[in-house]
């Protein structure tokens, strides 16, 4: 069995074929999502990005005493259950903090991808001038790269 968690701050509901939208086109997710367990109903207990990831791979409500910080060193994540339970581990991502600054969202993960172009300041402007094609841009690259 493989399991895979994709984590999107930017999708709208609306706005994927597998939940009825007709007008905008997402074959691959829709056909991803007919052989997969959809989980409709999962709300992140903290909001935004780095509190909802924390929750997520923690399984816990962090946001109380983790607010925007790095994992603690004695916060087991989903990632490192699966690959002591024999799995591959893998995270294709394409925001900075999951494995940079000691934030500790690489734990658990065997390999890594990060996918440059989803910050701001030097980085961003040396990025963003090349961008013509959706896979110049980081979200779509990051699910490019996953479906290699």
């Amino acid at each position: 069995m493989n399991v895979i968690v994709i984590v999107s701050d930017t999708f709208r509901r609306d706005h994927l074929g597998y939940y009825g939208n007709t007008k905008i086109r997402t074959p691959h997710l829709d056909r991803f999502a007919q052989k997969s367990v959809v989980l409709d109903r999962y709300y992140p207990n903290s909001f935004p990005t780095v509190p909802a990831r924390a929750d997520l791979f923690t399984g816990k409500n962090t946001y109380t005493y983790l607010g925007w910080g790095p994992l603690p060193a004695g916060e087991r994540t989903l990632a490192q259950v699966l690959a002591e339970n024999g799995y591959l581990t893998m995270a294709i991502v394409d925001t900075p903090f999951l494995i940079k600054w000691g934030y500790n969202y690489d734990r658990g993960f065997q390999d890594f991808i990060y996918i440059r172009g989803q910050m701001w300041g030097a980085e961003e402007a040396d990025t963003a001038s090349y961008r013509v094609h959706e896979t110049d841009y980081a979200a779509p690259a990051t699910m490019f790269t996953a479906e290699q």
